[in-house]
């Protein structure tokens, strides 16, 4: 049986964890950006940032996005 302070650091780790994966998979989008010749500018790499610490989900980035591009 487990206390509940070991769940609280079960759940941390996993929001580490799912941190990490977020992380790793924007490296790999920059890089594959950067291979096509695309740069990612300041803006894009906030917003990145935003949706790894979970201040920001990828919907609302989304329409963000569309926002400003005025798309729908």
């Amino acid at each position: 049986m487990t206390s509940f302070a070991d769940n609280l650091i079960i759940r941390r780790t996993q929001a580490d964890n799912a941190q990490e994966r977020k992380c790793a998979a924007f490296r790999y989008a920059n890089a594959s950006l950067a291979l096509e010749g695309f740069a990612t500018d300041r803006a894009q790499l906030t917003r990145q940032e935003e949706i790894i610490h979970g201040r920001l989900t990828t919907e609302q980035a989304i329409a963000q996005l569309n926002a400003k591009y005025g798309r729908s």
